[in-house]
């Protein structure tokens, strides 16, 4: 008996060894056949080559199982949204904000919502506050989901505002939402898990500590949080650790051109990926000197340690050099399909206030054959929906990842709004976004106009619409950033670089509302739009431009129309501003305490101050008188 024990041992020992040798052949095959693909990038090593393909594989199992839950969930939304509504509340009760809103006798989510009341960021200054100085247990249970830090807002919409961020909403983040991003790039997107590399624009932030030793910065992701994935970077680790943004895209720009290979162009938002090309077109030469080089101009102030990696890691390539200036011969339009011919996506938010930047891109890249993918509706506030469909831009709400309530857009300036539940939704209706997440805010308004589009089964998908704080509003006329932005489509206007929105009421507290040479005595009697915008070297504002947007802007917002032919707001003018303008309004929203790569233009000025910064580099208006419109 202790014999047969035995050899059975042996055997099943055996078997284990064999199958596990199979195993290691089968991934060794299968790696080695993939390796040798043309894709594969060629300054990728065996090692790194490795990493970078299992990664894929794990993503690619996980994708898998993410799918299918979410498919699973589709038909029974509401019973998984209310569940975690209630599980959150269950494990945050004994918290300062659980306790003095009795989070322990709440028995669904109707009992929620005449329990808690709505609020807006005001309403939790004094929690933060808290959390800054080192409490803990006030909005979330330290044991469930301690505060990792409090995360800045962009300030689009004025200040930014901090919010916490806890370890849950990170872990949310992944398996919620990336892993599913992940199964619809390998569905319509399969080559860009070959053994390519992408060209990730991020930039290392300044943290900063509160009293109570919490820190202060971006909610994205930072390349500290991204070490792991850097063998699927074309840049390297050193790039990530350049201080200036604008030499460090230098940076991210020369490594993406050496990298013929390329798969992807990747940013959070499409204007990190605009400026990323339009710095390729701009330093085009010294970027070929430098790879012919091999060493990254002295023009650029760089760390001395830094520097050294990076020459390290930048080889000279003469022959690299040739063929991207070969590529140029025929002008900077669609270049990218010449420098980098297996791109195969841009991955970046493109809706919105970023639409302008998307289309920019258009010119560099020809979208139709490479398209550019929204895969995330996130905020700093945490992970809202998915795109699952990378042909438009609308968004599965995910029912674990945040309890969402919905104010008719409406009833949004009423002084108690009621609000719907995701399942109580009129398809094409807008809606101001109430979230409840896993990082202490309950019953928040965000800010968000979303417009529900379709269940898919019982699910919610939505599309973007704007903010609530960058609408132009005069007289109720609710002129959105996307009826400006279409309005000027119309117009056809060449070499628009970016702009951005005041109301001639602010432009007072600003300073003159052109730019300190036009008085009060000469301004039209009525209410009206200030429209600054910053054209492109070479190109100017069409005669009586301002008189086709205004003719545009009726017909993209009828309200608008109406409004103008009661003659209760009169013709919008247009100033046109100095070249640099907008990037030094970025930078000073980011010295004001804005994170970097998060900071993006408004589309509707509020602060005085930066009114001022716009309205005193005019250098030239468009003024004309304009007709009273017909009736829209």
């Amino acid at each position: 008996g202790t014999t047969m024990l035995m050899w059975l041992a042996v055997t099943a020992l055996q078997v284990v060894v064999c199958a596990f040798v199979l195993l290691l052949s089968v991934v060794a095959l299968a790696f080695a056949y993939e390796y040798k693909n043309e894709r594969t990038s060629p300054t990728h090593t065996r090692g790194s080559a490795f990493q970078q393909w299992a990664i894929h594989w794990l993503m690619a199992v996980l994708a898998r199982n993410r799918r299918l839950r979410f498919e699973k969930e589709l038909p029974a939304f509401r019973e998984h949204n209310e569940a975690f509504l209630m599980d959150l509340l269950s494990k945050h009760h004994k918290t300062k904000f659980g306790t003095a809103h009795n989070f322990s006798s709440i028995t669904d989510a109707a009992h929620y919502r005449d329990t808690v009341p709505l609020s807006h960021h005001d309403a939790f200054l004094d929690h933060i506050q808290q959390i800054a100085l080192g409490a803990r247990d006030v909005l979330t249970d330290h044991s469930v989901a301690p505060v990792q830090k409090l995360s800045m807002t962009s300030g689009t919409s004025g200040t930014a505002k901090r919010i916490p961020f806890t370890s849950k909403q990170k872990t949310t983040f992944f398996l919620e939402g990336i892993t599913l991003i992940y199964g619809v790039i390998f569905n319509y997107f399969p080559d860009a898990f070959r053994l390519q590399k992408s060209c990730k624009i991020m930039f290392t932030p300044t943290f900063r500590e509160t009293e109570g030793g919490v820190r202060v910065g971006p909610a994205s992701a930072t390349p500290d949080d991204s070490q792991r994935l850097m063998c699927m970077y074309s840049s390297p680790p050193a790039a990530y650790r350049v201080a200036d943004e604008q030499h460090a895209l230098y940076v991210h720009a020369l490594f993406a051109l050496k990298e013929k290979t390329l798969g992807q162009l990747e940013g959070n938002f499409a204007f990190l990926v605009y400026n990323l090309l339009s710095t390729v077109h701009a330093q085009w030469e010294h970027l070929l000197e430098d790879i012919r080089t091999g060493e990254v101009t002295r023009r650029l102030a760089i760390d001395h340690a830094i520097r050294r990696e990076l020459h390290a890691a930048l080889s000279p390539d003469p022959a690299r050099a040739d063929e991207l200036a070969e590529a140029a011969k025929d002008g900077f339009h669609h270049i990218a399909h010449r420098i980098w011919p297996h791109l195969n996506l841009i991955l970046a938010v493109a809706t919105g206030a970023f639409q302008l930047y998307a289309e920019k891109i258009s010119f560099y890249v020809d979208t139709a054959r490479v398209r550019i993918y929204s895969p995330l509706y996130a905020a700093s506030e945490g992970l809202i929906g998915v795109n699952t469909l990378p042909v438009d831009s609308w968004y599965h709400l995910l029912p674990h990842a945040m309890f969402c309530e919905f104010i008719p857009f409406k009833e949004c300036d009423e002084e108690n709004p009621r609000t719907l539940f995701a399942w109580e939704l009129e398809v094409g209706e807008e809606y101001e976004l109430v979230i409840t997440n896993v990082s202490g805010l309950y019953r928040y308004r965000m800010g968000d106009v979303v417009r529900l589009e379709k269940y898919n089964q019982s699910t919610p998908v939505i599309s973007f619409c704007f903010r609530k704080g960058q609408l132009l509003d005069l007289r109720g006329e609710k002129t959105t950033e996307r009826a400006m932005f279409d309005a000027i489509t119309r117009t056809d206007l060449q070499g628009l670089v970016d702009y951005t929105c005041v109301s001639y009421l602010q432009a007072d507290v600003g300073g003159s509302s052109s730019g300190g040479t036009r008085g009060k005595a000469e301004r039209p009697p009525l209410p009206y739009y200030i429209v600054y915008m910053e054209l492109a070297s070479g190109h100017t504002l069409p005669e009586r431009y301002n008189v086709a947007l205004d003719t545009a802007l009726c017909a993209t917002n009828p309200i608008y129309a109406t409004f103008r032919l009661k003659g209760a707001l009169s013709v919008l003018v247009v100033h046109a501003v100095q070249a640099g303008t907008f990037e030094a309004l970025r930078t000073e929203m980011v010295r004001q305490g804005g994170v970097g790569q998060q900071t993006k233009i408004p589309r509707v000025l509020r602060r005085p101050d930066h009114i001022a910064l716009v309205s005193q580099r005019t250098v030239a208006r468009s003024l004309a008188a304009g007709p009273v419109p017909s009736e829209p």
